[in-house]
């Protein structure tokens, strides 16, 4: 957001602030004990992927002011899509516990109730997954501000 809409203070502002409080809201459920229990891993990944989602509403606001070959210049829209690809595939494997919820003979629910006993506990879990996915979305971030750092300097700065 500071560099897409660097010379646009308003929208800047308010995204920064925005993307600020979502992120702190994230941050007090992910410590809150209440939270940590399997009943709110659904809840959990879902306010993940909306808090992935929302970095939408950036891009459709850069798309209004500066049409949308701009705006996916400006923002490396490519990178963001593919970060986005990543952090919702991850969560939604975490929420469905895919594959240890294949791990297991249907009439034995043991292993839902308790996956610590399954076939995927040193290697493969979801959860493992979800962070390998959250590490790879963070490098398309990275291209995405490396990208937009670099569009900053060349375009909107250009003197």
């Amino acid at each position: 957001m500071l560099f897409a809409f660097y010379d646009i203070p308003n929208w800047r502002n308010f995204y920064v602030s925005l993307f600020l409080a979502l992120g702190g809201i994230c941050t007090i459920v992910t410590f809150n004990k209440k939270f940590s229990t399997p009943q709110y891993r659904p809840f959990r990944s879902l306010m993940f992927i909306l808090f992935g989602l929302s970095g939408v509403l950036p891009v459709l606001t850069a798309v209004s002011i500066f049409g949308v070959e701009s705006a996916s210049e400006r923002s490396k829209a490519g990178w963001l899509i593919a970060e986005g690809f990543f952090y919702i595939f991850g969560a939604s494997l975490y929420a469905m516990r895919i594959p240890e919820r294949f791990s297991h003979k249907e009439s034995d629910n043991r292993l839902l109730e308790n996956p610590v006993s399954g076939k995927f506990d040193l290697f493969g879990h979801s959860h493992q997954i979800f962070h390998v996915m959250v590490v790879i979305a963070a490098f398309c971030h990275w291209k995405a501000l490396v990208g937009c750092f670099e569009y900053l300097h060349t375009h909107t700065l250009k003197p």
